[in-house]
């Protein structure tokens, strides 16, 4: 009986590490602007030296963020093209105070269309 509940709490112990070893990830569907548009600090307010481009969850077809140009992680932003992509949405634990808490990869290209 020992040897069981020994057993049982060791696997228990283990799973409940492996969950905190094991980033939390997901998949979203986003929409790229075909415009460039002025980064802007979330918290000042001020704009930053850096060109970025607005990003639309779908389906729906919301706002979802501003991305730099390097945010997605294999994604090459072609302005004046609209462009569907996939990606892979990680948590980063422990960020650094002036990075994102999310890591954003390219899972593949849906579409790309030239915006009217």
């Amino acid at each position: 009986m020992k040897r069981t509940l020994y057993t049982a709490s060791l696997l228990l112990t283990l799973t409940s590490c492996q969950s905190l070893l094991t980033p939390t990830t997901r998949e979203l569907t986003l929409r790229t602007d075909a415009m460039k548009t002025n980064c802007v600090d979330g918290q000042s307010g001020a704009v930053l030296g850096r060109d970025c481009f607005k990003v639309y969850t779908l389906p729906g077809n919301s706002i979802y963020s501003t991305f730099s140009i390097t945010t997605v992680k294999g994604f090459t932003y072609q302005e004046g093209y609209e462009s569907t992509i996939l990606v892979s949405v990680a948590e980063v634990k422990n960020p650094p105070a002036d990075a994102s808490s999310l890591d954003y990869t390219l899972i593949r290209m849906i579409d790309q269309k030239r915006a009217p």
